[in-house]
């Protein structure tokens, strides 16, 4: 292909992964694909396909041909329960047309929040059941203190809660009831394998408060094991 003068693009969104519910400014690499120095540039970007205020830039140092510069983007507020659509382009690199439009637009989908604040399992509540909270836990991770106020009920199900992403001991995860005789994590242990209620496989800063634990199983029935270095949990 043929280099031209003035070409940049955006060749990434710089997303950690743990971003909380609220204010968002994001970051974007910007590269200079052309054979000028790239002094300045002008970033365009839309969330979910609606467009936000254009971000104009001049760089305190050139970036020379193929280096790349961090630009960041006007605030946007993002809430706990939506899925977001980023994209976002460059344009009148150094001031002038681009020479080579087909580099400019990143695009970066279904980004989501992390977990902070409080939620509620059972009906009614966020999630259904202990696994649905966990399943969400371990895609989306937490950037806070989370707690989960566990509705009244009888919750039938084996739980096994691997390492939680941004969990800390600043960042911790609490599971809490109403009392021991209302709510109620009950399993039936079947193999040495399946024989626990609760398993902690590598999990950390986890505590499970005001409930009962339980496991029926005639022959193997254990209600908690911990595997895998978990530690600083509490029930």
């Amino acid at each position: 292909f043929n280099l031209v003068s003035n070409d940049a693009g955006v060749s990434s969104l710089v997303f950690s992964g743990f971003v909380c519910p609220g204010p968002y400014n994001p970051l974007v690499k910007v590269k200079n694909y052309g054979t000028t120095a790239l002094s300045s540039v002008t970033v365009s970007w839309s969330v979910n396909g609606v467009t936000q205020p254009d971000t104009a830039v001049t760089f305190t140092v050139a970036l020379n041909q193929y280096q790349e510069g961090i630009v960041t983007l006007s605030s946007y507020t993002l809430s706990s329960t939506a899925y977001y659509n980023f994209k976002c382009w460059t344009k009148q690199p150094n001031a002038s047309a681009d020479g080579n439009a087909r580099n400019d637009t990143f695009k970066l989908n279904n980004i989501t929040t992390s977990f902070v604040g409080t939620y509620t399992i059972g009906s009614p509540g966020n999630y259904p059941s202990f696994n649905a909270a966990l399943a969400a836990l371990t895609a989306k991770g937490i950037c806070g203190p989370v707690v989960f106020n566990v509705n009244p009920g009888t919750y039938t199900e084996r739980l096994v809660i691997p390492v939680i992403p941004g969990a800390s001991a600043t960042n911790t995860i609490t599971f809490r009831g109403t009392n021991q005789s209302t709510v109620k994590i009950t399993y039936a242990g079947s193999t040495t394998t399946l024989i626990t209620t609760i398993l902690f496989n590598g999990a950390d800063y986890i505590t499970f408060r005001n409930m009962t634990i339980q496991n029926t199983g005639a022959t193997y029935s254990s209600a908690v094991y911990l595997i895998g270095q978990a530690d600083y949990n509490t029930i």
